[in-house]
């Protein structure tokens, strides 16, 4: 978790921890690749673009060749400011074991992760929206994958449950005033598969889990400036009227 005060009028942002992680690794009879994993983490607060995709392939050719892959992937695309957060995080995996046989297997896992720390001095109003989705394709009878997302956002003060997505698939929509103190906004995209192969028919396993989002915050307006856009708005009427008078 990376931590470095960033703050203006109402916000700052205190910390975050923005990370990609995913590994995959392949079996035929006795030729075995991986695990290979690979993994990256954003540096302070600022725009993180980044994708990982560990490969693994194991392949026997002591007969009829045989074949099995397996890849795990994760990407973000994040940026964080002090009047937004925004993110598109994807999680996915692939495995694929032919000809028909025994003796082969794959595995692959993939995680992206987002989350920011932030406080308000003082009242506030946010806005979120976007969506969390989830796919799979399997194939030869193959098990599904398993695959997780959510969005989140806790006030930290006493762990109020402010929003939650809920589910793996849907629209995310949220709105309302926060009262100053400390939040959690934090998301993820999970997918993870293990297979292993049948003399009957080829297997092939794909999934995603993706995550994308925006969240506004803005000030309330003080009572003040709704008296000046009346009377703004009240001098350009009468204006208007004179010169229809006229």
């Amino acid at each position: 978790m990376i931590g470095a005060a960033k703050a203006s009028a109402g916000v700052s942002l205190i910390s975050q921890n923005r990370t990609l992680d995913a590994e995959a690794m392949a079996q035929a009879v006795l030729v075995v690749d991986g695990p290979n994993t690979d993994s990256k983490s954003a540096v302070g607060f600022g725009v993180f673009d980044e994708a990982i995709e560990p490969l693994a392939l194991a392949l026997d050719l002591s007969s009829t060749p045989l074949v099995a892959s397996a890849q795990g992937v994760a990407k973000q695309n994040s940026v964080l400011s002090l009047t937004s957060f925004i993110a598109q995080g994807e999680a996915s995996v692939s495995l694929t074991l032919l000809p028909p046989a025994n003796g082969l297997s794959g595995e692959a896992s993939g995680e992206s992760f987002f989350e920011v720390f932030f406080s308000l001095d003082e009242p506030m109003n946010f806005s979120l929206s976007g969506f969390v989705d989830t796919q799979a394709i399997v194939t030869g009878g193959s098990d599904d994958p398993d695959l997780e997302n959510e969005v989140a956002l806790v006030r930290t003060d006493d762990n109020t449950l402010i929003y939650t997505s809920g589910g793996n698939d849907g629209a995310l929509l949220a709105g309302g005033l926060l009262s100053a103190g400390n939040y959690r906004l934090w998301a993820h995209a999970e997918v993870g598969a293990s297979q292993m192969s049948t003399n009957l028919v080829s297997r092939t396993v794909s999934g995603i889990s993706e995550f994308d989002f925006r969240m506004v915050v803005t000030g309330i307006p003080e009572a003040g400036t709704y008296l000046s856009a009346f009377g703004l708005i009240g001098l350009v009427a009468v204006a208007g009227f004179r010169r229809a008078n006229r």
